[in-house]
């Protein structure tokens, strides 16, 4: 009866495969074998006051030359992770750079050959209902490997009850619910393309196992922070020079009272001020993307390239209102 139930569920899971495209498949073995051979153990020791215990954690090659990328809560007091790759070959590594505000963290390893590595999905491949597969190291289980969907994309986690630092300045996570416990952390989630969707960063779990509830930062996002860590072993971030505060006012949105980011205080001197920016602006897109909440402001200047202008959407007395800011030296 089991039996019958599961090849039931094999085929009728196979027919919505065909149905949606050659993307979707039952069988995830063969996106396995490819992904598995990226993907690195990261193990760091912990003194105790009697002895030591090994914490584990998860990484993946994003480059040739020997890059991981990882969690920067894996790397403690600055102490280089051990790596283990897949076929059980083990490394010391070096660090190249930490974020702590977007718990990013880029190591390198000497390899006799190329990396293995994984590419990157485009931000509209992240959608709600897509099928992954979870890589990494659960309770030093290494090459575990789970199933799941994007529960949710964009989300907030600032005023959530969950106990999640409110700090991190990323713009809106990945929630999975793929199979996530302690160990997991750094580690890919994958769409069936091959490409990664995320980095595991967090999870809400009363013992350190699997509720359902993972978060992860979004792959676009977090490949802009792990590019500057790796190239300038830090992550420069452009200060607009202003003092945001939440309002809710009637928009250009349809009507509907709906919130915006009022500019509270202009810092003179400050690029904002000498691109005509004033208090009472409403700040409603920078670079293009909405501005929801003053914590997104960081995050999406942190993916800004050196040669890309700055530019901001700002509404003043009912008007719309596209400014191009000037470039500080950083």
């Amino acid at each position: 009866m089991y039996k019958f139930k599961l090849f039931f569920f094999c085929i009728l899971w196979g027919s919505m495969a065909n149905a949606m495209g050659p993307s979707c498949a039952c069988d995830f073995s063969l996106l396995a074998q490819k992904t598995l051979p990226a993907v690195v153990t990261l193990t760091t020791t912990q003194k105790l006051t009697k002895g030591e215990r090994e914490q584990y954690g998860t990484g993946f090659f994003m480059d040739a030359a020997g890059h991981i990328a990882t969690s920067a809560h894996n790397v403690k007091a600055g102490q280089p992770p051990r790596v283990t790759l897949n076929n059980g070959q083990q490394y010391p590594s070096t660090i190249v750079g930490v974020d702590v505000a977007t718990d990013l963290a880029v190591l390198k390893v000497e390899l006799p050959q190329e990396a293995p590595i994984l590419g990157w999905a485009s931000p509209e491949d992240i959608q709600i209902g897509k099928p992954l597969l979870a890589f990494g190291t659960p309770f030093g289980l290494q090459g575990t490997v789970t199933r799941g969907i994007v529960s949710a994309v964009s989300r907030d986690l600032s005023n959530s009850d969950l106990g999640i630092n409110a700090e991190h300045q990323v713009a809106g996570y990945v929630q999975t619910d793929a199979a996530l416990s302690v160990g997991n952390s750094g580690g890919p989630l994958v769409g069936v393309d091959g490409m990664v969707l995320g980095i595991v960063t967090v999870i809400v779990s009363p013992n350190g196992g699997s509720i359902g509830l993972g978060f992860a930062v979004p792959g676009p996002f977090a490949r802009a922070i792990l590019e500057q860590l790796k190239t300038k072993g830090k992550v420069e971030r452009i200060s607009l020079g202003i003092v945001m505060e939440a309002d809710v006012e009637s928009g250009h949105t349809g009507g509907e009272a709906h919130p915006k980011l009022r500019i509270k205080k202009v810092v003179k001197g400050s690029i904002s001020q000498k691109a005509g920016l004033k208090a009472g602006d409403f700040l409603l897109k920078l670079q293009g993307v909405d501005v929801p909440h003053p914590r997104y402001i960081p995050a999406i200047l942190a993916q800004i390239k050196d040669d890309e202008a700055l530019t901001v959407k700002v509404e003043r007395q009912g008007h719309l209102l596209d400014v191009i800011l000037p470039r500080p030296n950083l």
